[in-house]
């Protein structure tokens, strides 16, 4: 039987134990029960049999779900600990579901937009690649879009990219086959993930997802299946106009869009650009959406990001709408230096502008920089002004207190004389 000092103190706490790749058992000692990682029979214990008599039946799961159970607890909020119950816990104490949990949580806690994981966390990333690869086959439906989602959202690919792309590779290769069983959500769920990786290996499980999608009842889908699906191919490149025809039938159906969030109209346009797709009856009805249902851009529904990528959809597909470009201009103009339009977005308005052959983005751009330059020039007076009337006040209290110490100097003469003459 291996030393207890082999296993993580997380692991410990249950009692579970593993050896030579065998799932743990449950058994009973002195009354009480615990997971031990050694079957009765190589235990020595006896082939079928209990210890001190306890008729429960053992769990060969049981060692698994227990760390399952660890890394999915919620209270459990940050990415170094599950880094930390990773790395301390050996190899085959994973198998397909907890795997896929660790990568899942992993990428979950990590913060969006780290640039440079803990290297806790970026071990453990790479350990899990590794580990995901041999359970590659196992994976259903459920745990290959928590996986997936977990690697997207966290980026952890970039912690050994590598390793997560043959891991993508095998996972593209048997999850092609299983298709069948997954929910529309499912399909939805790994197809963003893809599209977030943007992997090319992962290329021919999008187009066999899209495929798949075709085969269901698109009346089903919801608007967040649609959007995601569409941006999913748009990041991966792949096109298939049959599946975008009967998508968009769904968004034009009355009221339909009144379940999209803002977000989703501007993704839905920016997506449809990217793949070339032009749909004149949707593309006006995601303007009109935009502009009565939704009050226009300055009703301040949409992020200044995703009013750009609205605008360079329209400019994309050549559809110039003079009232959606005045409204950018308007919210432009007004929007303070630090909450102004990101510099991919400002490029991607100065094309939608020069594509659209309007000066107006220019002009507003030469006003903003103009009065930039004056309010930083009336600053730098007011500074100089509050400096010089600083220096001014210094120069006062100096001469004030050379005064001061003139008169203290001439009192301490007069009294100095004074008791010379008494003497």
């Amino acid at each position: 039987m291996l030393p207890l000092g082999r296993f993580p103190a997380l692991l410990l706490g249950g009692g579970a134990r593993l050896v030579g790749g065998r799932a743990p058992l449950v058994a009973a000692t002195a009354g009480t029960t615990t997971r031990r990682g050694l079957a009765a029979k190589a235990a020595g214990e006896g082939e079928g049999e209990n210890k001190a008599g306890s008729d429960k039946p053992q769990d060969p799961l049981a060692g698994f779900k227990e760390l399952n159970f660890r890394l999915l607890d919620r209270n459990v909020k940050s990415v170094n600990k599950v880094a930390s119950l990773v790395l301390q816990t050996p190899a085959e104490a994973f198998n397909h579901v907890n795997s896929a949990s660790a990568l899942y949580r992993l990428g979950r806690l990590l913060p969006s937009g780290t640039q440079a994981p803990a290297w806790e966390v970026t071990q453990a990333a790479a350990k899990l690649a590794g580990i995901a690869e041999t359970h590659a086959e196992n994976y259903g439906a459920r745990e290959a879009a928590r996986l997936l989602f977990g690697v997207a959202v966290g980026r952890l690919e970039k912690a050994k990219p590598q390793a997560f792309e043959s891991l993508l590779t095998k996972i593209s290769s048997s999850q092609e086959a299983k298709l069948k069983g997954y929910s529309i959500k499912e399909l939805r769920q790994v197809a963003w993930s893809l599209g977030k990786i943007r992997n090319p290996t992962s290329a021919p499980l999008v187009k066999s997802i899209i495929s798949e999608a075709q085969s269901r009842n698109l009346t089903e889908f919801t608007s967040k299946d649609i959007t995601d699906l569409v941006w999913a191919m748009a990041q991966m490149g792949v096109k298939d106009d049959a599946l975008l025809d009967g998508l968009a039938k769904q968004v034009l159906k009355p009221e339909a869009l009144s379940t999209y969030e803002a977000k989703d109209v501007s993704q839905l346009m920016w997506s449809m650009a990217k793949l070339g797709y032009k749909n004149d009856t949707l593309i006006s009805k995601l303007v009109e959406d935009v502009k009565v249902a939704r009050g226009g851009f300055e009703a301040g529904d949409f992020a200044l990001q995703r009013v750009s990528q609205f605008v360079w959809g329209l400019a994309v597909l050549g559809h110039k709408d003079d009232e959606i470009l005045k409204q950018v201009i308007s919210i432009a103009q007004d929007a303070p230096s630090n909450k102004f339009f990101s510099e991919q977005s400002v490029k991607d308005l100065e094309f939608a502008f020069w594509t659209f052959k309007s000066d107006a983005w220019t002009k507003m751009m030469d006003d903003r920089k103009q009065k930039a330059s004056a309010e930083s020039s009336q600053k730098a007076t007011v500074a100089a002004e509050r400096s010089e009337m600083l220096q001014k006040k210094a120069e006062k209290v100096k001469a004030k207190l050379a005064q001061q110490k003139a008169a203290e100097a001439e009192s301490a003469k007069s009294s100095t004389i004074k008791a010379s003459g008494k003497q």
